[in-house]
C-alpha cells in the first residue's frame, strides 16, 4: 500500500530530494564492500522501503519521490539529525493512519540516520562468527529495538546482573560479567556445553557494544536466540516465538538443579498441562472454529490476556471506570509462555504488584498472585463471585464446588471472623504466593488435591464437596473444618501469641521458623502475634478491639474469629521442586539426647514424638500423691518407632526383636569399602516416615494422603498402597504370607482390644480416662503397697516424696507410668505399624503392674481371667500371646 504524504510535507520531501544531500554513493557504482563488511542498507533498510514504499522504490515515482536505491534513499535523509529528516518524518505522519509502517520499522529507520545513514558496517557487528544470516546483537539493540533493548538488558536473557560467591545479585551494570560470576572463559565457545547450549549460544556476549548493551563481555541469550536469524529482517523466522523457542532452553536435558531447581522440565511441563490446551471446544465461536467468544479469551487465549491488560492501561490513562470490552479472538493461540512473562524481560508478568492498593480493598497484592488470579478466579469474573481476600458471603454464579484448580474463591481463602477453617491464609502480598505450593508450569493439582484430603490440609476438600451438595451454594463459601474434622489446625486459635509455643507443629509458619534452626528457636520471639512472623494473620475481636486479650485463668480470649494456617506445602518444602527443608537430627523436648538423622523424615519427627515421654514420668521428683497426669501429646509415631516415648518397668527388656527394620528403612550405613549406602536396599535415604507414608505405586506422583493404606467408608483397610510394604513383608521362613490388608485389620483390631483391657485394668485401679484433656482427672497415684490400708509417701522422714522411700511413694509413676502408656497409645492409632513389639510390651508391662501391683507375668491370667462376654478378651488374649518373660 503506497504511503500517502500530506501536501505540505510532500513540498518538503521534493525540495529535498531535488537538492540532494550529497555525500552518497551514487547508484549502479561498482564500489565493491571491504572485506569483513556488510551493505547496512540493503541488508537492513531496503527491505523495509520495499515492502512498505512499494509505489516510491524501484525506478518508479510517485509525487516526484523515489527512494528506489541507497542514493535516492538519501535525498531524503539528513545524516545525524532524524527530526530533519522528511523519510522518517513522512513514516511517522503517515503510521497507524494509512500506512504499512510499524513502530519497530520507523525505529529502524530512526537508528539508521542518527547512525549516519551507512551503507556499509563492519561484519563482527552484524553476525555471530561463522554463521550466516545473522545480524548479530549489536545490530538488534544498537539500531533498531532501543526501547525493547532497555527491557532485555535488564531482564535474566540481559543478564545484567552478577552474583557472588554465595549466589546474591550485585548489579554492577554494564561493568557486569553477569551469571556465572566466574567470568566469560569458555562461555560462547563450541566446547563450552553450558554457552553453547543455552546461555550464550550466539555468541553474542563477545559482540556487546559499550556503552550501550556491555563495557564487559558476558554470556547473553539475545535477540536472535528466540526470534531467529535477523539477517533478512522482514524474513525472520520466528518473530512471536511460541513455547517451543523457550523449550529450546528450559526444558529436562538442562539440570539446573544447583542453582535453579525449579528452572527444569518447564516445556515438558507446559506441553503436558491444561494450559497448553486453554483453546477447547468450550471456548471457541463453533465447531472447528479457530476464534475464541470474548468472554473467554482473556483466560483462555494468548492474544486475549494482553488485550485485556492494554486495555485496563489505557482505561486507567483516561481515569475511566469502565471495564475492558471483550475480545473475538481470531486464529487465536492457547495460553503460553508469553502470556504471563514480558517477552522480553521475562522476569516481568502479566501484572505488577498492585503498589497502590488499586482496587481499594485495602490489600496490597504481589504481581504473582494478580497474575494468577486474573484467571485463577479470587473474584468474580465469569465462574462465581467472593472477595479478594476472605469470604464475602456472595452467591451470584458460585454453582458447585470445583475442585479443579481453575478457581481458587471457594478453597483458598479462610474467613477472619470465624473459628473454623474455611479455606487456607494467602500472603496475597507474597513473591511466591501461588509458587510456593504449585508448579505453575504444569498446573497439575494431583498433589494439591491429596493434600487438601489429607490430616495435613484438614480434610478440607471432603466438607466443601459435602456442601456442594446442598441446594443453596452459597454454603460452599462458609463449609469449613472444624474439631470435628481437623483439630489439629481448628481447636485453638494457634497463631495467636499467647499459643507461640504451639505454633511450632499447628501453624505452617511456626514449623517454618522451628525448622530454620531448631537450636536458637525461640517461640516468644520468632512466632511473635503483633510484629512477628504471625503478623499476617487477621482476627475479628468480640469486643471490637484491635489487640487479642487472653485471660490465663479461664483460659479465655476475646477473639470471634481469627485465620489459622494448615501444614502447608511450604512449610515443608523451600521450593516447588520438591526441595525439602533440613533442620538435621531432632532433639525432643524430653531429653538432650537428638533422634537419628533421618533425612527428610526429620521434618516428621519435628512434630511426631510426643511432648513428654515415660521417662518423665519415671524421673519425676514431685509428690504423686497430688499431681496432675503428665500428656504425652498426640500421633507420636516417631517415638513409637524409635522406642523412646513410652513408660518402661524396671527390670523388662524393651529392646526391639531382632527382624525389627523399621527404624533403618530409608537410612544409610556405611560398608566395608567406606561406602555409604542404603541400609536396606531398596528403601532410599529419606528416612522411616517419608518412605512408608509418602510411597507410591512406581510411576506415580508421591503419595500426599500420607497413608500407606486406603480405607473403606467403615475404616477398614482395603488396600496397602506403598509396595515397599509387601517387598519387604513378603512370605518368608518366618511367615506364612505376604502382607494383606486382612492381616492389617485383624492387628489393628487386636491393638485396640489389648488397649481396652488396659484401660479397663486403669479403671479398675481408680483411674478412669476421660475422652478431652487431662484424660485422667486423678490426683493420688499411689498404691497401699504393703496392704495395711494407708499409703505413706514419706516413710524415710526426709520430708519428700520419691522413689527412695520404701513404702507406697515408688508406686506413684508405676500407675502413672500405665496411664501415661495407654494415652500415649490411644493417641497413636498406628501404634501396631509403628513398631509392633514395643507397643505390646508397653502394654502388657502396664496390665501385669495394674492386676496386682507387681511385676510377676500376670497378664494372660488377668486376661483369661475376664469374663468371656468381654468384647476385647480374645483379642487382647491374641495380641498380647507373645509377650512374657
Amino acid at each position: 500500500m503506497a504511503v500517502r504524504f500530506p501536501l505540505v510535507m510532500l513540498s518538503v520531501v521534493v525540495a529535498l530530494w531535488l537538492g540532494g544531500c550529497g555525500g552518497g554513493v551514487t547508484e549502479g557504482s561498482s564500489e565493491v564492500a571491504p572485506a569483513g563488511q556488510v551493505d547496512v542498507f540493503a541488508t537492513r533498510i531496503a527491505p523495509i522501503l520495499e515492502s512498505s514504499c512499494g509505489c516510491h522504490t524501484g525506478g518508479a515515482a510517485e509525487g516526484g519521490i523515489a527512494l528506489g536505491g541507497y542514493s535516492a534513499a538519501l535525498g531524503h535523509v539528513v545524516k545525524g539529525d532524524a527530526a530533519a529528516s522528511a523519510l522518517l518524518v513522512s513514516m511517522t505522519l503517515a503510521n497507524g493512519v494509512n500506512s504499512r509502517y510499524s513502530v519497530g520499522d520507523a525505529e529502524v529507520i530512526r537508528a539508521w540516520i542518527v547512525d549516519g545513514a551507512p551503507r556499509y558496517g563492519a561484519a563482527e557487528n552484524l553476525a555471530p562468527p561463522g554463521e550466516s544470516g545473522y545480524a548479530g546483537i549489536s545490530s538488534c539493540a544498537n539500531h533498531c529495538h532501543g526501547a525493547i533493548r532497555e527491557e532485555w538488558l535488564y531482564g535474566p536473557h540481559g543478564n545484567l546482573e552478577e552474583m557472588d560467591a554465595d549466589h546474591q545479585d550485585k548489579d554492577l551494570g554494564l561493568d557486569s560479567l553477569g551469571f556465572p560470576a566466574y567470568g566469560y572463559n569458555g562461555l560462547g565457545e563450541a566446547g563450552s556445553s553450558c554457552s553453547a547450549a543455552c546461555h550464550d549460544p550466539l555468541g553474542d556476549g563477545k559482540q556487546l557494544s559499550e556503552g550501550i548493551t556491555g563495557n564487559v563481555p558476558r554470556p547473553v541469550v539475545g535477540c536472535e536466540s528466540c526470534h531467529g536469524a535477523g539477517g533478512d529482517h522482514l524474513a525472520i523466522d520466528y518473530p512471536k516465538p511460541g513455547p517451543e523457542r523457550c523449550g529450546l532452553c528450559h526444558n529436562s536435558a538442562f539440570s539446573h538443579n544447583k542453582y535453579h531447581p525449579e528452572g527444569d522440565n518447564i516445556i515438558e511441563d507446559y506441553e503436558a498441562s491444561p494450559h497448553a490446551r486453554s483453546v477447547n471446544s468450550h471456548v471457541l465461536v463453533e465447531e472447528g472454529s479457530t476464534g475464541v467468544k470474548g468472554r473467554c479469551s482473556r483466560c483462555h487465549t494468548d492474544e486475549g490476556a494482553r488485550d485485556w491488560v492494554r486495555q485496563l492501561g489505557e482505561l486507567a490513562a483516561s481515569g475511566s471506570a469502565d471495564s475492558p470490552g471483550e475480545t473475538l479472538i481470531e486464529q487465536a493461540t492457547p495460553v503460553q509462555c508469553r502470556t504471563c512473562h514480558d517477552k522480553h524481560d521475562p522476569s516481568r508478568l502479566l501484572f505488577g504488584a498492585d503498589e497502590g492498593d488499586e482496587d481499594g480493598d485495602g490489600v496490597l497484592q504481589s504481581a504473582e498472585f494478580r497474575t494468577c488470579t486474573h484467571c485463577h478466579q479470587a473474584s468474580g469474573a465469569y465462574h462465581g463471585e467472593n472477595s479478594t481476600r476472605s469470604w464475602s458471603g456472595g452467591t451470584v454464579g458460585v454453582g458447585t464446588f470445583d475442585n479443579s484448580g481453575r478457581v481458587i474463591y471457594d478453597t483458598h481463602f479462610d474467613d477472619p471472623a470465624t473459628m473454623e477453617i474455611e479455606g487456607y491464609v494467602l500472603d496475597v502480598e507474597g513473591a511466591r504466593t501461588c509458587r510456593d505450593c504449585h508448579n505453575q508450569h504444569a498446573a497439575d493439582n494431583t498433589i494439591s488435591n491429596q493434600w487438601a484430603r489429607s490430616g495435613h490440609g484438614g480434610r478440607i476438600t471432603l466438607a466443601k464437596e459435602a456442601a456442594s451438595l446442598s441446594v443453596d451454594s452459597a454454603e460452599v463459601f462458609t463449609a469449613g473444618v472444624d474439631d470435628n474434622w481437623a483439630p489439629a489446625w481448628s481447636h485453638y486459635p494457634w497463631g495467636a501469641e499467647y499459643r507461640s509455643a504451639c505454633a511450632r507443629c499447628h501453624t505452617a509458619t511456626g514449623l517454618v521458623a522451628y525448622l530454620n534452626n531448631p537450636a536458637t528457636y525461640e517461640p516468644e520471639v520468632d512466632i511473635a502475634y503483633e510484629n512477628g512472623a504471625m503478623r499476617h494473620l487477621q482476627f475479628v475481636t468480640n469486643d471490637g478491639s484491635d489487640a487479642v486479650v487472653y485471660d490465663s485463668k479461664t483460659r479465655k480470649d476475646n477473639l470471634a474469629g481469627i485465620e489459622k494456617e494448615m501444614l502447608y506445602c511450604w512449610a515443608c518444602h523451600t521450593d516447588r521442586s520438591g526441595a525439602v527443608r533440613d533442620p538435621g537430627a531432632i532433639t525432643p523436648p524430653y531429653t538432650s539426647t537428638a533422634f537419628p538423622d533421618v533425612g527428610s523424615s526429620n521434618l516428621c519427627l519435628a512434630c511426631h514424638i510426643g511432648r513428654e515421654s515415660g521417662a518423665t514420668v519415671a524421673n519425676s521428683t514431685d509428690d504423686f500423691s497430688n499431681k496432675g497426669f503428665v500428656n504425652s501429646h498426640y500421633l507420636s509415631a516417631g517415638g513409637t518407632v524409635f522406642r523412646t516415648t513410652g513408660y518402661e518397668y524396671a527390670g523388662r527388656d524393651y529392646d526391639n526383636v531382632g527382624h525389627y527394620k523399621h527404624a533403618g528403612i530409608g537410612t544409610t550405613q556405611v560398608d566395608d569399602t567406606g561406602e555409604i549406602v542404603e541400609l536396606y536396599a531398596g528403601t532410599g535415604t529419606s528416612g522411616p516416615c517419608v518412605t512408608c507414608h509418602l510411597g507410591s505405586a512406581e510411576g506415580e506422583t508421591a503419595n500426599h494422603l500420607f497413608l500407606p493404606f486406603t480405607f473403606d467408608e467403615d475404616g477398614a483397610i482395603t488396600e496397602i498402597v506403598n509396595p515397599l510394604c509387601a517387598t519387604c513383608h513378603r512370605a518368608s521362613e518366618t511367615r506364612d504370607t505376604t502382607l494383606t490388608p486382612e492381616f492389617l485389620n485383624e492387628e489393628r483390631e487386636h491393638y485396640e482390644d489389648a488397649l481396652q483391657a488396659l484401660e479397663a485394668q486403669l479403671a479398675a485401679a481408680g483411674y478412669t480416662f476421660q475422652p478431652g484433656h487431662p484424660y485422667f482427672t486423678a490426683k493420688n497415684w499411689l498404691s497401699d503397697s504393703d496392704g495395711d490400708g494407708v499409703t505413706r509417701i514419706d516413710s524415710d522422714g526426709d520430708g519428700a516424696a520419691d522413689s527412695a522411700d520404701p513404702e507406697d511413694a515408688w508406686t506413684g509413676p508405676l500407675n502413672m507410668g500405665a496411664a501415661f502408656n495407654f494415652n500415649l497409645l490411644h493417641h497413636d492409632p498406628g501404634g501396631f505399624a509403628h513398631n509392633r513389639y514395643y507397643v505390646k510390651r508397653l502394654i502388657y508391662d502396664a496390665i501385669d503392674w495394674l492386676d496386682n501391683n507387681i511385676l510377676d507375668d500376670s497378664t494372660a491370667a488377668t486376661l483369661d481371667a475376664l469374663d468371656a462376654a468381654t468384647g476385647y478378651k480374645a483379642g487382647a488374649a491374641t495380641y498380647l500371646a507373645s509377650i512374657g518373660r
